[in-house]
């Protein structure tokens, strides 16, 4: 398994479209003028956009929360992603990318970066929008038990 989980970026016009809606790649590259790809280090999270078109509009979308995983660690199988990635929150369709969006602008809103909260808020997130609800707010005391812990893991 490669240090670095590698994501495909595609872009053709009315065709294909992935894009990252948050992260901070480690390293990046250009396959040609519509392809390239973007590394992330173990452990770091982003967002991935996976869209679709046809001649009639929308085919398929989708949206994922991933944490790059190190090598050795269990991955899940994500199209576009290399070796894979542990999914933490995602979402198929127009209607449920629209709701994890709002869930991601809601926490940049509340003034946090998306890639620097606990993993377990996308993980509950993406539960409560499965059941239809509406997720919690991501707050500072949710914000710094979470920053305690992961010093007291280190």
């Amino acid at each position: 398994m490669s240090a670095l989980t590698r994501v495909a970026l595609w872009h053709v016009p009315d065709l294909a479209d992935d894009w990252l809606r948050f992260g901070s790649p480690t390293a990046e590259g250009e396959l040609d003028r519509r392809r390239s790809w973007a590394g992330f280090a173990a452990g770091a999270l982003f967002a991935y956009v996976r869209w679709r078109g046809g001649d009639y509009g929308t085919l398929r979308w989708s949206l994922a929360v991933l944490r790059a995983a190190a090598p050795g660690e269990p991955v899940d199988t994500v199209a576009g992603v290399l070796p894979g990635a542990e999914i933490l929150l995602e979402a198929f369709g127009a209607g449920p990318v629209r709701r994890a969006f709002a869930v991601i602008d809601a926490v940049e809103a509340a003034g946090f970066d998306p890639c620097g909260i606990s993993a377990n808020y996308w993980r509950v997130a993406r539960n409560r929008l499965a059941a239809h609800q509406v997720p919690r707010p991501y707050g500072q005391a949710e914000h710094a038990a979470w920053l305690a812990r992961r010093e007291i893991a280190a």
